[in-house]
Parts: C-alpha cells; sequence; structure tokens
C-alpha cells in the first residue's frame, strides 16, 4: 500500500510540474480482495496455469533436465514457474555448475 502512495504522490507532482494533465485514468489503489476472474489455487499456490498441448490450460511447473550423452542418465533438473522456455537455458547450465 506504501508502494501504492508512493507512486500516486510522484504522478501528482509530475502533474504539477507540466501544464498539461497526465494521460489515462487515475489508477486505483490495490485491493486485498480478489477480483471476480482471478484463480487460486489452494493446493499448491509455486504452480502456474500454463497451457497445455491437449486440454488447454493446466496448473504445472515447466520442467527442464540434462541428460550425459553416454549413459543416458539424469544429471541435472530444474523447475520453473515460467511458461516459456526461451530463458531456462542459462539457469539449467548454472544448475549443472
Amino acid at each position: 500500500m506504501a508502494d501504492c502512495e508512493k507512486r500516486m504522490k510522484e504522478r501528482e507532482e509530475k502533474a504539477a510540474e507540466k501544464i498539461e494533465k497526465p494521460f489515462g485514468k487515475r489508477p486505483a489503489p490495490p485491493s486485498d480482495m480478489p477480483r471476480p476472474k482471478d484463480q487460486v489455487n489452494l493446493n499448491d499456490a509455486d504452480s502456474r496455469i500454463m497451457r497445455s498441448n491437449s486440454r488447454g490450460w493446466d496448473q504445472s511447473y515447466n520442467c527442464q533436465l540434462a541428460v550425459d550423452g553416454k549413459s543416458r542418465l539424469v544429471v541435472c533438473v530444474h523447475v520453473s514457474q515460467n511458461a516459456n522456455d526461451v530463458n531456462e537455458l542459462v539457469p539449467m547450465f548454472d544448475t549443472l555448475g
């Protein structure tokens, strides 16, 4: 709540410096209550809603693993909440050490 008040004060200061009004409507303060379309998983708060290949949307994690080419053994596992794999290569190498 303090962060919201700080940003609102900065917005008002910028508006006072300029002759024209700030763009857009005034932001509403944050609410402790969920919005009507918010979804909550009470069983596993760390997982995220991600697109599934077959069924649309699932509550899930994004898991990556590294396999040794010769022995075919799993040498490293990395789990994240990111739905996209684009940024998962570097954390996997960091986990490998």
